[in-house]
């Protein structure tokens, strides 16, 4: 089995004897079953090369971004906070209570409160596509899951990044409080 070792739990099974299997990491860990145990190595990617992004003699529009998340503003550290977690290793992390997140969001957003991180996580549900706006959806029927339904495709469709993460470092923003040492995902103060 081949691992994506930087998060989300992608994996891909390849057969013995299969030749050239194509692995669709930067970053993989094989690993293989000996004698009762795990053996494990880790593999390197070759560096990619790309075309020129230059559009020198191209007519037309650029091709505008699927979703259009502009990582600069304030809401964006919303859908970062429950990603954490996946990001930094743990692809199976529990998602975290919504207390969390405003404890987690406040070194970057003082005045954060549980309203303000519902109503954005309802916005980028909406904004991105990710699910059905509540105009679509019979009155009866509670879209469950919301946060799941946000974070899954936000890691899945790179809308979040690993390198993302820098939007929940107080120092980013100015604020000059003293931060935890903590572990990752230590939500109860900044990290």
């Amino acid at each position: 089995m081949v691992q994506n070792p930087e998060g989300a739990g992608g994996h891909v099974k390849v057969t013995p004897g299969r030749v050239e299997a194509p692995v669709p990491f930067e970053f993989s860990r094989a690993v293989l079953p000996a004698a009762g145990d795990l053996l494990t190595f880790d593999v390197w990617a070759p560096r990619h090369s790309f075309r020129s992004t230059a559009r020198a003699g191209l007519s037309g529009a650029a091709t505008a971004p699927a979703f259009a998340l502009d990582r600069t503003k304030r809401y964006f550290a919303v859908p970062a906070a429950p990603c954490e977690p996946r990001l930094r290793g743990e692809p199976h992390a529990a998602l975290p209570a919504v207390e969390q997140l405003v404890e987690r969001l406040r070194c970057v957003w003082p005045t954060v409160s549980r309203s303000a991180v519902y109503w954005n996580i309802d916005y980028l549900g909406v904004k991105p596509r990710l699910r059905p706006g509540p105009d679509t959806v019979e009155p009866v029927l509670r879209i469950n899951g919301k946060k799941e339904s946000l974070v899954s495709p936000a890691l899945r469709l790179d809308l979040v990044r690993e390198d993302d993460l820098v939007v929940l470092a107080a120092a980013s923003l100015g604020d000059t409080r003293a931060t935890s040492s903590g572990p990752p995902g230590d939500y109860r103060s900044c990290v």
